[in-house]
């Protein structure tokens, strides 16, 4: 198995990186020994020192920061022992090697690779090519200079495997090509293989754009007040709109002067409150007894309220949730809610006629065709990225306009991940598999959208996430996520982080008589219900959550078309407003077989359009095909 190896100019190039006083010379060697023998990116390496010295408040440094002594390294070491050794236990690997020199790379046949069997190979297996390294050289090799470590070009685990055939359960998958699910039938897919004739036009939404390239994106380094105050924001911004909505309410037309009472004050008559939902019980999910509303700072001094929903006829919540309530509060104790009222969007706005004439540059030709894939690309039973071949083979095919593909690319969870089996570093890997893509989409009229994840292994764990360039191509684009962009007229939202699932561990509901409803559109509704592409607070232990960027979690326009990838099953249907088309592709890859992928077809409006104003009728226009790989 592989080890990765750091040297002194990695040490000094993290430091740096992470604003921090450059260690002395003595004490970077001994970093790099930890790094070498506990498989530790310099990175990662660094973030641990960093977090040991805030975590005993040592004293500040030259320029006021902090000072790594020999002490702090015996911690840091012994903690990353005792998860070393954890992980070796778990998955039965030998005992770790007590040298601090990097590992070297196992000795490599002669005839690792048949060079005219390879050149036989489809365009994807020649851009993997690698040539045989020298027995004796390190695996990674050791920088000079301050350089960047040299990349030697192999993608996948070799060519030799990729020239191999496809494992049997790969091969025997059920039904490839496949559509299990269809949105709006009625309309003509996409005609597949049909060259575009006028270019498609691709905008990422002005607020999602990166205020810097120095910008950070770090977890656990936010404070609590900080948290605390995007909470509070966002409560007092939902309420706002909970004002302006419910006096337009039929039933409520006759109110004077509407507002909201404090969560705790006892009131004999109907009375308004609103707060946010929390979860009394310190373990376990939500339920109708733990109900705790939250107010906010201006109206309700931060107070909260048990809530008794047992009168309700229907309802929808979970923890973080903004809602309204009406009802009585005898005590002053407990809120018996007789109706809930959530936040909604307003109409999708109107487009100016020659505004949309502007706009729309394809769709005179033909449907926009969009093909969503989210990884694992490759199947848990090897890095042999199969499903990427079957997928990029697809994409020759059908010829789409867009290409949306979103992480992980190199799974963190994968077992040959883990346990560090790689021929190459983790951003090599991440490199050779955006060099595939590009490789393949040479000279095509596609365009690619690279989304990253946090389960990514060469991504810092965190959410929001920048993007991730790696590589200048005229028809691929690296997007942050979550992230919302345009197609032509269309504005899509995504969000690479399994919220769907989250949220149903902790959603409790109700149905009316004779209601009906998707329970996977509803929880995909939620998000734009409340504005946010991760509205679960707290969030899931697993989740990264960074609330220094929680402005990057805002929807602050309603989407014409949601994706909301995860491991539920997929699906694609009308928000619960009918203004939004959610859709979960599913995964390309499920265990050692294949998954699926969405093709989504975008309409013209065929209506003759008349006047300064008109509805763009975007949710009719929307067809979503799931596609078994």
């Amino acid at each position: 198995f592989t080890r990765m190896s750091a040297n002194v100019g990695d040490i000094f190039e993290a430091f740096e990186a992470y604003d921090l006083p450059e260690p002395d010379r003595k004490i970077a060697s001994r970093c790099v020994d930890i790094c070498n023998k506990f498989e530790l990116s310099a990175d990662s390496f660094v973030i641990k020192c960093e977090a040991e010295m805030v975590t005993k408040k040592m004293s500040a440094g030259a320029g006021g920061g902090m000072v790594l002594s020999f002490k702090d390294l015996e911690a840091i070491e012994r903690k990353a022992r005792e998860k070393f050794e954890a992980r070796q236990r778990k998955y039965g690997r030998k005992k770790m090697s007590t040298s601090k020199t990097p590992m070297r790379k196992p000795t490599a046949p002669q005839n690792f690779m048949d060079v005219e069997g390879l050149a036989k190979m489809d365009a994807l297996s020649q851009a993997l090519s690698v040539k045989a390294e020298p027995e004796d050289s390190y695996l990674t090799p050791i920088k000079e200079n301050n350089k960047r470590r040299k990349v030697y070009g192999p993608s996948f685990e070799s060519p030799g495997i990729l020239a191999s055939p496809p494992s049997s359960s790969w091969q025997n998958r059920k039904d490839p090509g496949k559509t299990v699910v269809t949105y709006n039938s009625s309309l003509v897919p996409a005609t597949n293989g049909v060259k575009q004739t006028v270019s498609v036009s691709i905008d990422l939404l002005e607020s999602w754009k990166l205020s810097s390239k120095n910008e950070k994106f770090r977890y656990m380094f936010m404070e609590m007040e900080e948290v605390s105050e995007n909470l509070n924001a966002m409560t007092a911004f939902l309420m706002r709109k909970l004002e302006e909505q419910i006096p337009l309410l039929p039933e409520y037309k006759d109110l004077e002067d509407f507002e909201f009472s404090p969560v705790n004050f006892p009131a004999q008559k109907t009375s308004f409150i609103c707060g946010r939902i929390i979860n009394e019980a310190t373990e376990g999910s939500l339920n109708s007894k733990s109900l705790i509303l939250e107010g906010d700072r201006v109206i309700s001094a931060g107070n909260h309220i048990k809530l008794d929903v047992s009168q309700l006829q229907s309802y929808a919540l979970f923890p973080g949730q903004v809602v309204a309530f009406e009802g009585i509060n005898p005590s002053g104790h407990c809120f018996i809610a007789k109706r809930v009222f959530v936040p909604s969007f307003s109409p999708s706005p109107k487009y100016p006629l020659q505004k949309f004439l502007q706009e729309k540059k394809s769709l005179q030709t033909r449907p926009t065709s969009v093909m969503v894939a989210v990884g694992p690309f490759t199947t848990s039973d090897n890095l042999r990225y199969w499903p990427l071949t079957a997928l990029m083979d697809a994409v020759e095919q059908r010829r789409p306009d867009v290409l949306i593909m979103a992480g992980p690319f190199v799974p963190s969870l994968h077992r040959k991940v883990f346990l560090g089996e790689m021929r190459q570093t983790y951003e090599d890997q991440y490199k050779a598999v955006i060099n595939t893509v590009a490789h393949k989409l040479r000279g095509s009229t596609t365009h690619a959208l690279i989304i990253p994840s946090p389960n990514d292994a060469h991504e810092h764990v965190v959410y929001p996430q920048p993007p991730n360039p790696t590589l200048e191509a005229h028809n691929i684009d690296f997007l942050p996520n979550p992230a919302m962009f345009k197609v032509n007229d269309i504005t899509i939202g995504i969000s690479n982080v399994d919220v769907i699932k989250h949220m149903s561990k902790q959603e409790i509901s109700r149905r009316g008589p004779g209601e009906k409803s998707n329970r996977l559109t509803r929880l995909a509704s939620h998000l734009i219900s409340q504005r946010n592409f991760y509205p679960l607070y707290p969030a899931e232990k697993k989740t990264p959550l960074d609330h220094t960027h929680a402005m990057r979690m805002r929807m602050n326009v309603q989407p014409d078309l949601l994706i909301t990838p995860g491991d539920l099953n997929y699906f694609a249907n009308k928000s619960t407003d009918g203004n939004t088309v959610c859709v979960n592709p599913g995964k390309l890859a499920k265990g050692p077989s294949g998954g699926t992928y969405a093709m989504v077809t975008l309409h013209d409006l065929k209506e003759q359009v008349e006047g300064d104003e008109f509805d763009r009728k975007t949710q009719d226009r929307i067809r979503v095909d799931v596609v078994k790989i």
